[in-house]
Parts: structure tokens; sequence; C-alpha cells
């Protein structure tokens, strides 16, 4: 029986060893969108992450985060109010977070992941993938992805000749080992 208990603290011991949830110390959310033929930057301010990265299968690692969705920052106030009040843009009193979560990972070279998605703005979800790349520097891991999506997927700004129907978002994430 001790022999069996002593298995089974070592098979544990090694599953925890294997996936490790890495504390995120720091997470950022910016993004670009064409209007009036200029480019509009703007990040949103407050979020959360959580990475866990399974050293011996990658491939049942997980990332996920949101944006609390009121937290959004161009620089002009004015239009910051428009994005977090108009229905037909954020319309954050109704829906106030913006998730994101890896659906399945695959490893790939070079510490790049190959993420399927599943992005939810406003009630909504579609699926997609990006590649994640993870770069250390002493012990800290720092995970960049970028993706491009069409805001009238999600019911973002309506109709409109002046803006430009692709997003560019960039995600970053960094964690200390």
């Amino acid at each position: 029986m001790s022999k069996l208990r002593f298995l089974f603290i070592v098979c544990v011991l090694l599953i925890a060893q294997a996936i490790q949830a890495q504390k995120v110390t720091s997470f950022s959310v910016s993004f670009k969108i064409k209007n009036l033929g200029t480019t509009v930057s703007g990040s949103f301010k407050t979020g959360t992450a959580a990475i866990e990265v399974n050293k011996t299968n990658k491939s049942l690692s997980t990332f996920e985060g949101s944006v609390t969705m009121s937290s959004v920052n161009t620089g002009i106030k004015l239009r910051d109010k428009h994005l977090r009040e108009k229905e037909e843009f954020f319309h954050t009193a109704k829906f106030p977070l913006a998730t994101m979560k890896s659906v399945t990972v695959e490893a790939k070279e070079n510490d790049e992941f190959l993420v399927t998605w599943d992005l939810t703005i406003k009630g909504i979800t579609r699926r997609f993938k990006t590649t994640v790349i993870a770069t250390k520097l002493n012990n800290v891991v720092t995970y960049k992805t970028t993706m491009n999506i069409n805001r009238n997927e999600w019911g973002i700004g309506g109709k409109s000749m002046t803006m430009g129907d692709v997003v560019t978002i960039n995600l970053v994430a960094s964690v200390t080992n």
C-alpha cells in the first residue's frame, strides 16, 4: 500500500511540474483601425490573462484572457465615450467584457504555438487561429500574437463608408517563471 501511495505522489508531482500555471506579470491589448483614411490606435487599460504551458506536451497548454471594454482608450475622451456607450459599438453597459480562450494549441518550431481561439465580443463568439510567439529573457517569458478581425462579424460600428472593416489587434502577456 505504501508503494502505491508513493507512486501516486510521484505521479502528481510530475504532472504538477509538467503543467505549470504561470503568473502573468503584465498584459496589454492594443488595436488599430482605419478611419477617414488615417490609422486610429487604441488600447484597453484593464484586463486579465491566464497562461498554462505544459512543458512535456505543449498541445495541452492553455491561453485565455479578458478585457474590460469600458477601459478603451484612443487618446480622445469623446471618441472613447462614444465607443463605450453606443449600442452599435461596444455598448459596455450590456457587454462589459470581451473574452478570448484557446480551444486547441499546436506546438510549432522555435517556441511558437498555433492557437485556435474563441473570441467573444458583444455576446458573439467567433473562432479563428493565430500564431503565438514566446520569447524568453532571463526568467521572463513574453507571449505575443497579432490578429486581424472583421469588426462587422461582432456587430461593431455598423455600416460605414469612412471606417475600415479590419481591426488589427496585438496581444502581449509576460510571465515570470
